[in-house]
């Protein structure tokens, strides 16, 4: 049997390969839910980012002045959240896609810029892996 390290390397390979093959993840992503209970964490990097941060920062002032205080709260906690993800990709030097084994957790971090992101994220949508923050 693999090692979640070695199931891992596979993921990311995938992720890159010229040809998108969502059983070979299937497979593999069963095997580390199965023998590893590993828990899937998918972190947003192409949505939580810095354009989006400043945008609800301006949006968060702009109904702060005309009194709108329940939707400056929403665009407060999305710049928060935006927050969250910049300080995690810096401080753990995160530049890429990739899958990241840790702490009996599998994360996939999102960039949009892997040959297969969108189809790795797509198939991880529709088995409800994970969840798709819808834009705000």
């Amino acid at each position: 049997m693999k090692t979640p390290e070695e199931l891992i390397l596979k993921l990311n390979e995938l992720l890159e390969a010229d040809q998108f093959d969502q059983d070979k993840i299937e497979c593999i992503l069963k095997q580390l839910k199965e023998h590893y209970k590993l828990n899937i964490k998918f972190l947003d990097f192409k949505y939580y980012n810095e354009y989006r941060r400043r945008f609800a920062r301006k949006e968060k002032m702009k109904y702060v002045r005309i009194q709108d205080f329940e939707t400056a709260a929403k665009f407060r906690n999305l710049e928060k959240e935006c927050l969250n993800y910049i300080s995690i990709k810096n401080d753990y030097n995160i530049e890429k896609s990739m899958f990241y084994y840790d702490l009996n957790y599998l994360f996939y971090f999102y960039f949009g810029k892997a040959k297969n992101d969108g189809l790795v994220r797509e198939y991880l949508k529709e088995k409800g892996i994970i969840e798709v923050v819808p834009s705000p």
